[in-house]
C-alpha cells in the first residue's frame, strides 16, 4: 500500500486531557483531497525506522507525519515525533504545538511545521507526497476515493466514486504512471482490457458507487484493446 502520510491517532490526546482534534477530521480532509493515509497510534510510532526523509512501519513507507491538534501529549510521544522531525521527516502539527503533559511546557520541535488544516494539501503536494493529482474535475470529485498498492513492479489503483447522486468526471495523473499502455481490470468478471494514454492523463467518468481498477507495469501482449467508452469506467 502506498500512502501520502501517517496520521497520529488521537487516543493519547484524549487521555491527556485538554482540547484536541479527533483524527477523523484531518483524515476526512485528506480523503476529500485525494491524499491517502494510515492512522498510526503513538506506541506503534515508537517502532518507526527512519530511511532518508521517510519512516517505515511494518514494511510500509510514510513520507510525512500529520499530528492533529492536541493541547497535551506525553513527553515520550513528543520525543518520538522530535526524532522523526530532526531526521528530516516532514512533520505537520495542525493548529499548534502541544504541551508536554508531564511538565506543561510547550513542545520544542523547531524542524516541525505548524499549519492550518486547509494548508495540509499544499504542504503534502509540495514535498511530492501526492499520489493522485486532479487536473480538472466537477464538484463530485470530493467523492473520489482511491487505493494504490504494488506487487513487484506492477502498480494497482482502485478508484471509486463514493457519492450517491453525481458522477465523478475528472482528468487525473497518477504518480506511478508516466504515460503509455495500461490495463483496465474488471474484478467482477476477472477480465482486463488494454488502454493507452500517451501523456499520462487519464479521464474518469465514474457513476455513483462505480469503481475501476487500473494496472500499470508489464502487461500481457494478448490484452484486447478497450473501446473508448469502456477504457475508463467499470461498474
Amino acid at each position: 500500500h502506498i500512502a501520502s502520510a501517517a496520521v497520529l491517532y488521537d487516543a493519547e490526546a484524549y487521555w491527556a486531557g485538554g482540547k484536541f482534534m479527533y483524527a477523523d477530521k484531518p483524515a476526512r480532509y485528506l480523503t476529500e483531497h485525494q491524499l491517502d493515509y494510515d492512522i498510526v497510534p503513538a506506541d506503534y510510532l515508537e517502532k518507526a525506522e527512519i530511511r532518508g526523509k521517510t519512516f517505515v512501519l511494518a514494511k510500509e513507507t510514510y513520507p510525512a507525519l500529520v499530528v492533529p491538534y492536541a493541547e497535551y501529549l506525553t513527553e515520550k510521544t513528543v520525543s518520538v515525533i522530535a526524532r522523526l522531525a530532526s531526521a528530516g521527516v516532514p512533520v505537520y502539527f495542525i493548529d499548534g504545538m502541544p504541551r508536554i503533559a508531564e511538565t506543561g511546557k510547550i513542545a520544542d520541535i523547531p524542524q516541525a511545521t505548524v499549519l492550518a488544516l486547509d494548508a495540509l494539501e499544499s504542504a503534502l503536494r509540495g514535498i511530492g507526497a501526492a499520489d493522485v493529482t486532479v487536473i480538472s474535475a466537477n464538484d463530485a470529485v470530493r467523492n473520489l476515493r482511491f487505493y494504490h498498492y504494488t506487487v513487484g513492479t506492477t502498480q494497482y489503483y482502485m478508484l471509486t466514486n463514493e457519492g450517491i447522486h453525481d458522477p465523478v468526471q475528472a482528468k487525473i495523473r497518477l504518480a506511478a504512471f508516466g504515460g503509455g499502455a495500461y490495463a483496465v481490470y474488471d474484478p467482477m468478471h476477472n477480465t482486463a482490457q488494454r488502454a493507452v494514454s500517451e501523456d499520462g492523463v487519464i479521464s474518469l467518468d465514474l457513476p455513483p458507487y462505480a469503481s475501476t481498477v487500473l494496472v500499470f507495469g508489464d502487461l500481457p501482449a494478448t490484452l484486447a484493446d478497450a473501446k473508448p467508452s469502456e477504457a475508463l469506467v467499470a461498474s
